[in-house]
């Protein structure tokens, strides 16, 4: 995996410089980051939107813990996230995905070169290879796993109960992962083997199957009881007109424009540089022929339910499962189900290899594959006549694949490598396209580009919040610097806050005012009395909003003479000073969540939902002293159910450890 990254161990290449990357991730990641350093749990971000839930967004990854260990690592001298640490970050993310791989198919008795080559071929191939974001990637490297130890339950091995568990496990960890969408097809897909089983063996699967979804949602609960709780209180953007609201599908039309063409198929065999998501190559899929005849039901299964599912709006059956299937509803990129299938293309071309070094294929193998070798030159060479060659190179790259493949099928010499050889060439064509440090449209200069910005409004006494025109200033610059800011690059927010962007958007003045946007962000005003305060030198300005209230502030039903003052804030902690004339309500100026509770000088008391969306506590005449602190009910009982499915996947490991007895 480490050679094949070769790019990413040099200083020249970056895979992060994506939009969604620099836009919205990396902002993430600093900022659990940097609570992580500061020994704070990264449970709430006060950097957007007036606050929002990090574990309940689910797509930041703040559930999951090999992300941990990357925001433990050190920061640099201004405290901000280390880039760098992403490259290594991207290739151990594919050693795992290929030592799952290779231990799912030393399981299914293959050989070491054999499995090494099913490693390979899952994690450099199709999804998991080309895939750009973290939080999908990050939950579709557990799938062997899950295969594995089910497998084990398919195959009548001893301890079927105690297998299903830690498959079970597995797949509650891919749901921490950090993003929903290939878990979900993962859970379709499961649920389709085990009524298989159910099927097959009857009353024998029962306990395991039961036992399989308990320990999913257990150890998937840190993630699962977060996600629902922010879900059934938010919007989500998910590329149609408008947003969806908790419990409405995903408008079908958006799932059509995800959804992998009948045609990208071909994309299997020959790259197609638009989709390379579908890539496997000859050589991969030549093996898994090969190993059709010997493996069980399920690779076939898998392959099957791949395909059905990634056509998307091409398939009836999709649409049956889009009706069904809430998870599917929701998983808005079909053609991302296609892993289910290389997956099994990975486990068929192990079971291919073997039988290989076992017996010479039909020579009529070899003679279909010498003469794909010779007929793309032959079409190259006419084409040329009357057009220019470019767009034949994946033509070339196919047809010099298929040569290779007829003379390994003709010896049985090197079996072990050259096949392995042929598949990290077709492989290498088409993945590790990284951009380089000298490209001038990168757009990781976007976090970089306005740092005078950031310094001017740390020196102003009066800076509360910043608005942005994201149009100037695309990236969550709030997160990244760790200032507060209104707008943001997410998929979803809370619909209090919702509320208010609808009424800013139309003109109106509540959110400037009860959100505290005492600045704004863009190469021009927005509206008539904001004062030009700053001219950036990238061409952004900062301009001042009059009408902005205080942060933390009390209201009374008459006048009163109060002094409020904030001594304390953290992403997740707010200490409040204040002296009260006269009874009243602090208005603080961030958004009101489940999860937040309130002491005033040590008894609790309740956080009020105040103006629709800001967090309020009732106070008595005098000085107080009041806290706010970030609590949430659902991350703790999630967090012990998590703990809890991880604790029976170990006593279950054990138990499978142990010789068996009859």
């Amino acid at each position: 995996m480490a050679g094949f990254y070769w790019k990413l161990l040099t200083t020249q290449y970056t895979w992060v410089d994506q939009p969604d990357m620099v836009y919205q991730v990396l902002p993430w990641f600093q900022v659990q980051a940097a609570a992580w350093h500061r020994g704070e749990l990264p449970l709430w971000d006060p950097h957007v939107w007036g606050g929002q839930p990090l574990v309940g967004q689910v797509q930041p990854g703040a559930a999951y813990p090999l992300n941990w260990i990357l925001f433990l690592l050190p920061l640099d001298r201004a405290g901000q996230f280390q880039i760098k640490w992403m490259n290594p970050y991207f290739v151990f993310t594919h050693m795992l995905a290929a030592w799952f791989a290779y231990w799912l198919c030393r399981d299914l008795k293959r050989s070491r070169p054999a499995s090494i080559l099913g490693g390979a071929a899952f994690s450099l191939s199709g999804v998991v290879g080309t895939l750009g974001w973290p939080q999908m990637l990050n939950g579709a490297i557990w799938l062997p796993l899950i295969l594995l130890f089910f497998l084990r339950v398919s195959r009548n091995e001893p301890r079927p109960v105690a297998n299903a568990v830690i498959s079970g496990t597995f797949l509650g960890v891919a749901l921490l992962a950090g993003h929903h969408q290939i878990p979900a097809f993962a859970i379709f897909a499961m649920a389709v083997l085990w009524a298989i089983e159910l099927g097959r063996q009857r009353l024998r699967a029962v306990m395991p199957a039961l036992a399989f979804g308990a320990c999913a949602l257990l150890t998937g609960a840190l993630q699962i009881l977060p996600a629902i709780e922010t879900g059934m209180r938010s919007i989500r953007w998910v590329g149609s007109q408008n947003p969806v609201f908790w419990g409405q599908h995903v408008p079908y039309l958006v799932h059509g424009q995800y959804s992998l063409p009948p045609a990208s198929l071909l994309g299997l065999v020959v790259a197609d540089p638009t989709r390379p998501e579908s890539f496997a190559g000859l050589a991969l899929l030549v093996l898994a022929a090969l190993g059709v005849a010997t493996v069980g039901h399920a690779p076939p299964v898998l392959f099957g339910l791949g395909i059905m599912l990634a056509l998307g709006s091409w398939s009836v059956f999709h649409g049956v499962a889009y009706l069904a299937f809430p998870l599917v509803e929701k998983a808005r990129t079909p053609a991302t189900a296609i892993v289910l299938s290389q997956i099994a293309i990975a486990i068929l071309a192990a079971y291919g290899l073997d039988s290989l070094r076992e017996r010479i294929p039909s020579p009529r193998w070899i003679i279909l594959l010498a003469a794909c070798g010779i007929a793309p030159w032959l079409a190259a060479s006419v084409l040329s006549r009357a057009t220019t060659v470019q767009g034949l190179d994946q033509l070339a790259v196919f047809a010099l694949a298929s040569a290779c493949m007829a003379v390994i099928l003709r010896s049985r010499r090197a079996l072990a490598v050259a096949p392995l050889a042929v598949v990290l060439f077709e492989l290498g064509t088409v993945i590790g396209n990284f951009t380089h440090r000298e490209d001038s449209t990168r757009f990781i200069g976007e976090l970089t580009r306005n740092p005078d910005l950031v310094e001017f409004l740390r020196r102003q006494p009066d800076f509360v919040r910043l608005e942005v025109d994201t149009n100037a200033l695309p990236a969550n610059l709030g997160d990244w610097y760790g200032i507060d800011t209104f707008r943001a690059y997410l998929g979803g927010m809370t619909s209090n806050v919702a509320a208010f962007e609808n009424d800013r958007l139309s003109g109106g003045m509540r959110a400037v005012r009860e959100f505290s946007l005492t600045h704004y962000a863009a190469r021009k005003p927005s509206r008539e009395g904001q004062e030009l305060v700053y001219q950036g030198t990238s061409g952004v300005n900062i301009y001042r909003n009059p009408e902005a209230l205080p942060w933390a502030r009390i209201e009374h039903e008459q006048p009163c003479d109060d002094s409020v003052e904030v001594v304390g804030r953290s992403s997740s902690r707010v200490a409040i000073q204040v002296r009260a004339r006269c009874p009243g309500t602090l208005i603080v100026s961030q958004t009101w969540f489940p999860g937040w509770t309130a002491t005033v000088d040590g008894p609790t008391v309740p956080v009020l939902e105040m103006h629709g969306a800001l967090q309020g506590v009732t106070l008595e005449p005098g000085e107080h002293r009041v806290e706010l602190r970030y609590r949430p009910i659902s991350v703790y009982l999630g967090a012990a159910g998590s703990l809890l499915g991880l604790m029976l996947a170990a006593v279950a490991a054990r138990a499978v450890s142990k010789p068996y007895r009859t």
